[in-house]
């Protein structure tokens, strides 16, 4: 297989897997209200799922890390798919006779399947498919897959949840699931394989031959030295920084579904259709994402921030949408904040490049960083809920308010970024483990 092919089969299968191993953990994005039926809870409950996944990945933080920098990203990769797809079929078995329970029980899985290295060994392989020149590309395209297979899938669940029910929702997901997993074993390589194929094409069949011959280097254990060096450096908070503010836009931006039921009036399955056009085929823009990082600002922090700034104007412009205005109108609009904040999100580990993190201590410093994440899903969906809970259709004001303050702040994040970029390729700041010495001339 050609190196071109190669490269975009990859994407294809992460692309693919990526998208339904979150279905299920974030289907209330597009099923809100059906979901909120199903289980007979409140809108508070329905929010602390998310909480649930969220505290349960903190306890596996360090070990989701340390396995994605250990062990093979394929294997990881293929078991969290896997696993997923049971949490999906013991949900749809057991929502009747247990409810919310059953719920429970299902989230904490999926925070189990996800816990196991599975996001720093994705974010590793998507980083050095095409090199970091061209990371911004590789990540954009991989959510390009992502939104156009998960809104096919949705397209689907919604076709068969309104003949069956919510119960059916949950099954194609699990079939989904399952079928991506299968499929992600015959495309992707593992990293010895892969690690052989370089050699051959940087240095020929000797090289290669010479890998088969020399024995295998152990993988690196991490060292309470190594956490420290990594907790001190400036990249380790700004990753995690910059990802707390793009995911809350990405992720907070389900709530236009309610807002349109319940403020604007539209029909809950029309809504969930726009649902799914904003969610998931709307990241068709994100290669606009790749485009403006590696291209025309060819730096992803400056791509940050007109992404930023026109987010910002455009969730602050909900707030003139009243009730009683044309709901279709409301719809439409609720579709132009994603034509840029899909673009945004989708570039957010592409600046892993610009923050010179250490590649022995990459998996760990993605996975632990990613605590900044739970507050997206542990706390922002339970406060979201008491809002409305509390203020009823009040409750979205402050919603949209939150949003676009999570703008300004991230161009503000984003000018950190920068300033740190400029200290590395100064030798300003220069990442070493214990036991390296300081190069002269640092290439990252």
């Amino acid at each position: 297989m050609n190196k071109k092919a190669r490269y975009y089969l990859s994407l294809l299968a992460l692309g693919m897997g990526g998208s339904t191993i979150w279905l299920l953990m974030y289907i209330r994005y597009v099923f809100y209200d059906p979901m909120l039926e199903a289980l007979g809870c409140t809108n508070t409950q329905l929010g602390a799922l998310t909480t649930i996944t969220t505290v349960a990945g903190w306890v596996f933080t360090l070990p989701n890390g340390i396995l994605s920098d250990r062990f093979d990203s394929k294997k990881l990769i293929v078991l969290a798919l896997v696993l997923n797809s049971c949490c999906s079929f013991f949900f749809a078995a057991t929502m009747g006779s247990l409810g919310y329970t059953s719920a429970l029980i299902t989230w904490l899985g999926l925070a189990f399947s996800v816990g196991l290295g599975y996001w720093p060994a994705l974010m590793k392989f998507i980083n050095t498919l095409a090199g970091p020149e061209n990371a911004g590309k590789s990540f954009s395209y991989y959510y390009t897959v992502y939104g156009i297979f998960a809104a096919c899938v949705n397209v689907v669940e919604i076709a068969v949840g309104n003949v069956v029910g919510f119960r059916g929702t949950v099954l194609v997901i699990g079939v989904t699931t399952l079928l991506c997993a299968i499929l992600d074993v015959f495309l992707l390589e593992n990293e010895e394989k892969r690690e052989k194929r370089i050699a051959m094409e940087n240095g020929g069949v000797v090289i290669a031959e010479k890998l088969d011959d020399e024995p295998k280097p152990e993988k690196k254990k991490m060292s309470a030295g190594d956490i420290i060096t990594m907790l001190k450096w400036p990249g380790f908070w700004y990753i995690g920084v910059i990802y707390l503010f793009t995911y809350t836009v990405y992720a907070q931006i389900s709530y236009y579904n309610p807002w349109l039921i319940n403020v604007m009036g539209l029909d809950s399955t029309l809504s969930s259709t726009f649902s799914t056009v904003r969610t998931y085929l709307f990241m068709l823009w994100c290669p606009l994402g790749g485009i403006l990082a590696d291209k025309v600002f060819k730096a992803t922090y400056k791509a940050f921030i007109p992404l930023f700034a026109i987010s910002f104007v455009l969730l602050a412009g909900t707030l003139f949408f009243k009730s009683g205005m044309n709901p279709m109108i409301a719809a439409v609009y609720s579709l132009l904040p994603a034509i840029f904040i899909m673009p945004l999100y989708s570039i957010t580990n592409s600046c892993l490049r610009e923050l010179h993190i250490n590649p022995a201590l990459l998996g760990t410093t993605i996975a632990v960083s990613g605590l900044m994440g739970g507050f997206v899903d542990g706390l922002w969906p339970v406060m979201f809920g008491h809002w409305i809970d509390k203020f009823g259709n009040g409750g979205y004001t402050y919603i949209f308010m939150f949003l676009a303050a999570d703008c300004i702040l991230g161009i503000i994040c984003a000018l950190g970024i920068g300033r740190h970029h400029k200290k590395c390729l100064e030798g300003k700041r220069v990442q070493l483990l214990k036991g390296q010495e300081r190069p002269e001339v640092v290439d990252w």
